[in-house]
């Protein structure tokens, strides 16, 4: 390996935490410690990754990188908490800055830009980095990592990663729900959820393909308000999924007018 620094520890044991040890020990890094406040999820990933277990941060090694892979909330606690010799020290989320450090030196951001879940297995060097360090040193060392890795990477303004999150959420995290919501409406009617498989993967393939605006199909885009009143007839009785697709159909149709 070409990069100076390969030897990591691994704060945390969820799902980013999961993806990111077993990209890193798959790419000839060695992962010297897996830490988790549940000392048996740590060693559940650790023995994945040849790595030590530890549910105690002051006694995890010395390393070049430490990839604090926690929720938001817990970062600041955790890094403080980092013995001096922790290297490299890079947060995975979406939401924080560098600010979350504090007044600690050799610090960087390394967010993946995927949804992770511990049953999923994924292509790790598809997902896109959005990188950042304290000074440019940090910054270079940050995007080698993830070059090593195999990954393309982007540094954005802080302001910009906030935006970059919120709409990584309408597209995972809400149209997901919609899924769900879809999913559990169709099987109280007896419909097989599987039906709509293709439909799913086309209209997510379809808006890459050209781009949602293009893309869009459907009652509120054809201005067929005989279709709209019927469904919203059928969710009379829920008031909630009445206002949401109020809602869509409306801002659909506001938004085929204003590029019309």
């Amino acid at each position: 390996m070409g990069f100076p620094l390969h030897t990591v520890n691994v704060i945390g044991a969820g799902n980013v935490a999961t993806h990111l040890a077993k990209a890193l020990h798959q790419s000839g890094f060695i992962v010297k410690n897996v830490y988790s406040r549940s000392l048996e999820k740590a060693e559940v990933l650790g023995r994945k990754v040849s790595a030590k277990a530890t549910d105690r941060l002051d006694q995890v090694e010395a390393v070049d990188i430490t990839l604090v892979a926690v929720p938001d909330d817990a970062i600041a606690q955790v890094v403080s908490l980092l013995p001096s010799d922790s290297g490299l020290v890079l947060h995975t989320s979406g939401s924080m800055g560098l600010e979350v450090f504090g007044k600690r030196k050799k610090v960087g951001i390394f967010y993946p830009l995927q949804t992770f879940s511990s049953k999923a297995t994924l292509d790790f060097e598809q997902v896109p980095i959005i990188i950042d360090g304290n000074s440019p040193v940090e910054i270079e060392q940050v995007k080698q990592l993830a070059q090593n890795l195999g990954n393309k990477t982007f540094r954005l303004k802080p302001d910009q990663k906030q935006w970059l999150h919120l709409n990584a959420v309408l597209v995972n995290n809400f149209t997901n729900h919609l899924f769900s919501i879809a999913k559990e409406s169709s099987e109280s009617h007896g419909i097989p959820f599987e039906l709509y498989s293709a439909l799913m993967t086309e209209t997510v393939a379809k808006a890459l393909r050209t781009s949602p605006d293009d893309a869009q199909t459907g009652p509120a885009h054809r201005g067929d308000q005989g279709v709209i009143r019927t469904h919203l007839e059928l969710l009379k009785e829920d008031p909630v999924l009445f206002k949401l697709y109020s809602i869509f159909s409306e801002n659909i149709q506001k938004n085929k007018n204003k590029s019309s």
